[in-house]
């Protein structure tokens, strides 16, 4: 960890390079700027949002990964705790529609899951006393990312299928 405070103002500035104001700005207003996103693409871009928010960023930076994880809660998310149709995020509150209409087993990527739950531990230290935020984590960890372990010989799901005749497609 940097403790100089030139170095750490050089670190932040860097760090907002990686900005990207057509998805943080309506985000930090608490407006769903994730339809049709590639999910793992943009969740990684929250967690850094909210690192730079630590770093000392300013509550833009907070409310843009707050807003987001609620987003998700509320409107992209399986009972399970993933997210994801065919690597994006579709259409809000459509989850039934996909995992019946889709014949694949292309919902809900594991790489999602767990970026999902890093960025839920994170917002978790700010604000501990709201459980919501470890029941989301528990219901990953437990129904996803462990979920995904074959555990007879050493292979993984890289999206972990539901709906209606879904099986798991173990594979490395």
């Amino acid at each position: 960890m940097v403790t100089d405070k030139e170095q750490r103002a050089h670190l932040l500035e860097a760090a907002t390079c990686f900005d990207s104001p057509a998805l943080f700005d309506p985000l930090a207003r608490n407006v769903d700027a994730i339809r049709t996103r590639h999910a793992n693409q943009h969740i990684p871009m929250i967690t850094g949002a909210l690192k730079c928010y630590e770093a000392g960023g300013g509550t833009y930076y907070y409310n843009i990964a707050q807003n987001f994880w609620h987003i998700i809660q509320g409107r992209y998310r399986y009972a399970m705790g993933g997210v994801g149709n065919g690597e994006m995020f579709r259409l809000p509150y459509t989850q039934m529609l996909s995992m019946v209409n889709n014949p694949e087993p292309t919902i809900n990527e594991t790489c999602c899951a767990y970026n999902l739950a890093k960025l839920t531990k994170d917002l978790n230290c700010f604000n501990p006393d709201d459980a919501s935020y470890m029941d989301y984590y528990e219901r990953l960890l437990y129904n996803q990312l462990v979920g995904s372990i074959n555990p007879h010989q050493y292979q993984v799901l890289y999206q972990y299928a539901v709906g209606l005749n879904a099986s798991k497609p173990w594979g490395n």
